[in-house]
Order: C-alpha cells, then structure tokens, then sequence
C-alpha cells in the first residue's frame, strides 16, 4: 500500500524485453507537482468542511472508506476525483506496518504525517491509533501498525476539495522488509459532492498497503503464484516509482541499479514515475528486463 523536485524537460524512455538492446529515443514527460510536508507559521483556518477523528472502520462503522467510492485500487501521488453524495461521511485513513514493535517505533520517529484539505494542514484533528494486523498471505502471522485518519462531513454542493493523506520522510527507512528513500508519498482525492443517489455503503475492513520482501506496498491478496520475474534497472540517479496491474497489481518504489520483483506470469500495463516527477506508460511482461533513465 511515495518529494520529487521537478525538472523542466525530464523524461522517461521505453522499455525493451531482454536481450533485445535498449533503445536511446526518449520522449517528453509531463511532470507533476507532489505535496510537500512544510508546516507554515500563521495560524490554521477553520476546515471548509467538519472532521471527526476515525482511524479504524471498527471506530466509525457507519463511515465508509473513500475509496469505497472509487471502486478502484489507488496509489500514492495520484490525483484521484471522488463523487460522494454531499450528505456522505467518508473516511480518509493511512497506516503504516512494521515487522516488530521496535522497528514501527524506529519507523514512526523518522516519518511525518500529512493530512491536508485544499492545502492546509489539520494532523492535529486526526486520531492516532496502534494496532495488529494480520498478514494477508499468512494468516498465522500479524504485525504492529500505526493509523490514522479522520471521516468529513457537512459536504455542499459544487464545492470542491481536495484531501490529501499520507506521509514524508527525509531519511531511509526500512521496516524490516524493506528500504524507502527520501520522498513524500500521500494518497490525494478531489472530493466532489452531488446529489448523488444514497446507497447504502457497507465499510469493510481494507488493509492498509504493507511492504512485503520485494513488494512494497502490495494491497489485493495473489490469485496466483509469484514465480516469474521482472529485472528493473534504475539508471535515474534517484528513487523510480512503479505501478503495475494485470495478473496482480503491485507497486514498487526502487533504488538505483537493478531489483528483480517477483510477479506473477503474464503481461502487465506499468506506470512509472522519475526523474524529478516525469511519468511514463505501457506495457511490460514478466521475464522480462527494462531500464529507465532520463534525458
């Protein structure tokens, strides 16, 4: 379940399948501004809307989670727009696990948390909560997390905002799967109220994305067997972000060099980001090596 500075002309290149040689055409990438962790001086304004402290479903079951509403998986530095009926009462929550009590301590002191609302900062109307969950792919097992997350109400009509949530760090962490580079990662979601049918949302329990051995982030539970393999070379001189859905869905934030993931057999469509916020899009295989570097 990821600060990039931007540049003016950064650009992702195409992949090619090994052993084809790589291919030095490059094209042009849009990049896209990131949220930043940087509290100011003045004095916070009143929320444009109400928040209520909720950071586990048991908590506020009446609460449905925002992305109920989307009805898709979501990723970090993604804009997403959500339509909810204005009189909803979504949760926005994030949580962070680590594989014992010491390292999510080790982990919580070198991580700052960000919940904003058009900008502005409101952390200190969050709750905060511990918590065990349990390991999707192994039930006999569980680890401390950390949550936090609030519900919004008092919605209007045509009025527009939007939420971010997540987190910055400006050193390593690892939390004993995996390293994480220097970044600010926050899920982000323009909330646009209508009069919207009111079905009735029945909140479920959604595993906050937990970094697995060579599967950061990973959120659906496997359908299939990992046993094939995708050889990344990072040769942007900075953290590579990668999104991939097809067989499974992953998400993967890599370090300079070369990773192997292990995936599941078959084809998948990848976004990825880099080089100071630039993105590129397509298709990758399993089996397969690509790099990407900028230009």
């Amino acid at each position: 379940m990821l600060v990039f500075t931007l540049l003016a002309c950064a650009t992702l290149p195409s992949l090619q399948p090994t052993p084809t040689p790589l291919p030095t055409a490059t094209f042009t990438s849009t990049a896209t501004n990131t949220a930043t962790a940087t509290h100011t001086a003045t004095a916070t304004p009143l929320p444009p809307v109400q928040i209520t402290s909720c950071a586990l479903p048991d908590d506020c079951p009446d609460s449905p989670s925002i992305v109920s509403f989307l009805g898709e998986d979501v990723y970090t530095n993604v804009e997403y727009q959500v339509n909810i009926p204005y009189d909803a009462r979504p949760r926005f929550a994030f949580g962070w696990c680590a594989i014992d009590e010491v390292t999510l301590q080790q982990n919580l002191g070198k991580m700052q948390f960000i919940f904003t609302i058009d900008g502005v900062y409101y952390v200190d109307a969050l709750q905060m909560q511990y918590t065990n969950q349990q390991d999707q792919n192994d039930p006999a097992n569980s680890y401390p997390c950390f949550y936090i997350g609030a519900l919004l109400r008092g919605w209007h009509i045509g009025e527009t905002h939007q939420v971010s949530i997540g987190y910055s760090n400006d050193v390593s962490i690892n939390d004993g799967w995996d390293t994480f580079e220097p970044g600010t990662w926050v899920f982000m979601y323009d909330v646009i109220p209508g009069a919207l049918p009111t079905a009735t949302f029945t909140p479920t329990r959604t595993a906050t994305p937990r970094p697995l051995p060579t599967i950061p982030y990973y959120t659906p539970t496997l359908a299939c067997e990992a046993s094939a393999s995708i050889i990344i070379t990072n040769d942007t001189s900075g953290t590579l972000t990668l999104y991939l859905n097809g067989s499974a869905s992953y998400s993967f934030s890599l370090g300079s060099g070369d990773t192997t993931l292990s995936v599941c057999p078959g084809s998948y469509n990848y976004t990825a980001y880099g080089c100071g916020g630039a993105s590129d899009a397509g298709v990758i295989n399993s089996d397969e090596a690509h790099r990407f570097y900028c230009q």
